[in-house]
């Protein structure tokens, strides 16, 4: 009787673990989102895409939400189209973007701030997969290491859309005033030899400095860095494909009616060209 009870009890506790790598596992990477063009449309017919995944690599496509949008626009030399009517809905599954005259395009969306409440081990998870140091200092420091994390987040994206192969562009480099921004100082799509890719960040308009950047590439590959006292760094791209540039801020929400913590995501995608 003792054994079967002992038995059934290494059942529990194992099932217990399993459930916790679980868990884990799942959390070990917040969710990113990005956009990207559906392949395989004629340019006139360019239809826009939201990506969602804890990888670019294992990814699924989201809905557009009109209720968690609060700024979508297409930006070209001619100026800028709000593309929120274009969700005739609330919920759409792909847009067609306007063709732009055929030039350059900077695609820029900027997401309602949401509220989660985790509990103090993912919450301390979370923050240590993503390097925010000082949070979790801050919360060691005031007895909260395990107490749960109340956070709003935001998200921030931006996709860049060359006007061809070899055009010469200038939209890459465009500051439209997200809140948290990413910003590259030349056109990602032309990489020189070397693959390295200049890149600032800006918070609320200023340098944002010590902050980590994670580049991945949809057919494999990543890097990352950190940015320095102006805000910027260098990344080396390793090969042409499909690139998602993401970066998180961490910091108190001040003001902020159930939350304590805010995080503002930043993406911006791209396509590398493949070297003639």
């Amino acid at each position: 009787m003792f054994g079967t009870i002992l038995s059934r009890g290494s059942a529990r506790v194992a099932l217990l673990v399993l459930v916790l790598l679980l868990s884990l596992t799942g959390f070990a990477s917040a969710h990113d989102y990005w956009m990207q063009l559906e392949k395989g449309t004629p340019p006139d017919q360019t239809m826009l895409n939201l990506w969602v995944g804890d990888s670019v690599v294992l990814a699924e496509k989201d809905e557009f939400d009109l209720r968690l949008i609060k700024r979508f626009e297409q930006i070209t030399a001619s100026g800028n189209t709000d593309l929120r009517p274009a969700l005739k809905k609330n919920l759409a599954r792909e847009v067609s973007l306007p063709s732009g005259g055929g030039g350059e395009q900077l695609v820029v969306m900027d997401r309602t701030g949401m509220r989660i409440t985790l509990p103090g081990w993912k919450f301390r998870t979370y923050l240590e997969e993503e390097g925010f140091l000082g949070a979790l200092k801050e919360r060691k420091d005031a007895g909260q290491e395990w107490e749960p994390g109340r956070e709003r987040y935001s998200r921030f994206l931006k996709l860049y859309l060359p006007s061809s192969p070899g055009g010469v562009g200038k939209l890459f480099k465009q500051i439209v005033g997200q809140r948290y921004e990413i910003v590259t100082l030349a056109d990602p799509t032309q990489l020189p030899e070397d693959g390295l890719l200049p890149l600032r960040l800006l918070l609320d308009g200023s340098p944002a400095p010590n902050e980590r950047v994670v580049a991945k590439r949809r057919e494999g590959g990543e890097v990352e860095g950190r940015s320095d006292e102006n805000g910027q760094l260098m990344l080396r791209l390793n090969g042409p494909g499909d690139w998602v540039v993401r970066s998180v801020h961490m910091g108190p929400c001040v003001g902020c009616p159930g939350a304590d913590w805010e995080s503002l995501w930043a993406s911006y995608s791209f396509t590398v060209d493949t070297p003639d």
